[in-house]
Formats: C-alpha cells, sequence, structure tokens
C-alpha cells in the first residue's frame, strides 16, 4: 500500500487469495529482525501485536487465513525437506565454514 495505494486497496479486497503474500510479507519482516537485531526498533513490536491479535481464532475466520507461518524456515529444515538423505551432511562437513567466508 505504501507504493501504490490504488493496487493496495486492490489487494485489500482479495484477501483470501492472497493470504500466501501476506504470510511471506509477515515473515520477510520477523527475518529481517532476527537476522539485524537493531533493526525496526518500534515497527516490529507493533507487527509483533498485529500478529498476536492475528492468531485469534475470529480473527483467523473473519480473514480466512493465518497471517502468520508457524515456524521460522531455516537452511537445516529446507535440507531435512530435500529427497536427498545426505543433504544435512553439507552442514556438518568440516569445509563449510571456509567456503562460506
Amino acid at each position: 500500500m505504501a507504493h501504490s495505494y490504488e493496487r493496495g486497496q486492490k489487494l485489500s479486497a482479495k484477501l483470501l487469495e492472497n493470504g500466501s503474500t501476506y504470510q511471506a510479507i509477515f515473515e520477510l519482516g520477523r527475518r529481517m529482525k532476527i537476522t539485524n537485531p537493531a533493526a525496526m526498533r518500534t515497527t516490529y513490536g507493533k507487527l509483533m501485536w498485529m500478529l498476536m491479535d492475528a492468531k485469534d481464532s475470529f480473527a483467523i475466520r473473519a480473514l480466512g487465513f493465518d497471517c502468520r507461518e508457524e515456524e521460522i524456515f531455516t537452511v537445516y529444515k529446507m535440507l531435512l525437506s530435500r529427497d536427498n538423505n545426505d543433504a544435512t551432511s553439507l552442514i556438518k562437513d568440516s569445509l563449510l565454514q571456509q567456503a562460506v567466508l
């Protein structure tokens, strides 16, 4: 909505259709705060209050979707979800630290 009010209004009118978009936006805010604790000092608190209120069963029924994803999707969870059983061995590799630095 901050970019284009008209586009925001259209998006708001289709809440149920865009539930996954809202979840992704809120998850992006959560991840930003985790990786950069000094950022969004006041905004993040307001976001958390809003998401706590949105977890109410009445709010979920009214919106038609849950505003937040249940768990933060980490690299480890992504590796576990792969079909390859050796995917988690990447994290245990002794050369990983040298590779990412």
